[in-house]
């Protein structure tokens, strides 16, 4: 498992994406504890924050598109 240390231009990525400031604030102040694991031909991502847990699944040698895009206008 991993807690979050540092991050760097969140703020900006969550300014970006249309957070609130007070949100932003909010979630600057977090340290969510994650975790991966492989469950057969799957990668499982797990995080665990005040709000909730929320679980992800992606397969393996799969490409996948999260619809987001980079500053830069690439996929992230």
């Amino acid at each position: 498992m991993w807690q979050l240390s540092d991050s760097s231009n969140f703020d900006e990525f969550l300014k970006a994406a249309g957070v609130s400031y007070m949100k932003r604030k909010l979630a600057l102040g977090l340290k969510p504890v994650q975790s991966w694991e492989r469950k057969g031909g799957v990668w499982q991502f797990t995080v665990q924050a005040p709000w909730g847990l929320k679980v992800e699944a992606f397969p393996i040698g799969v490409t996948l598109h999260c619809g987001l895009l980079s500053a830069s206008g690439g996929d992230f």
